[in-house]
């Protein structure tokens, strides 16, 4: 799974997102990396909705820092040397908007699942399937 591009995206942290103590649950910087991972299909060409659905099958986190009120930023990328048949891997941090510490280490590897079936599809059928070729008239 070569030729895909990293991305970065910004989110603005919203006030349910904060703990007592004004930080960023750990829940929702969850939930940012998975932004990430949408905002990188949208950045790639690929498409949001077909067929063969990528599926979370494994979340690694390591919590480094305190995320605070203001944007935070999200990088992601496909860890080239990863692919296998069936799963991919991504590697992403969060950090505060502006800063470069990051806040969030996190690996997450991804399965492709058939909608109509609920079978197991290599990720090259994913591809195939999400690309905009797959689009065309």
């Amino acid at each position: 799974m070569k030729g895909f591009r990293s991305s970065s995206t910004r989110l603005h942290v919203r006030p349910g997102d904060l703990d007592s103590l004004g930080h960023v649950n750990n829940a929702r910087a969850l939930e940012y990396l998975e932004q990430g991972r949408w905002d990188w299909l949208r950045h790639n060409g690929l498409a949001l909705k077909c067929a063969i659905l990528p599926v979370v099958v494994r979340v690694e986190a390591d919590y480094q820092g305190q995320l605070l009120w203001g944007e935070v930023e999200v990088e992601t990328a496909l860890h080239e040397d990863s692919a296998e048949t069936f799963r991919a891997t991504f590697t992403q941090s969060v950090r505060q908007a502006g800063s470069a510490r990051i806040a969030v280490r996190a690996t997450v590897r991804l399965a492709f699942i058939d909608a109509a079936s609920g079978q197991l599809c290599p990720v090259e059928d994913y591809l195939a399937a999400a690309s905009p070729q797959a689009f065309a008239p």
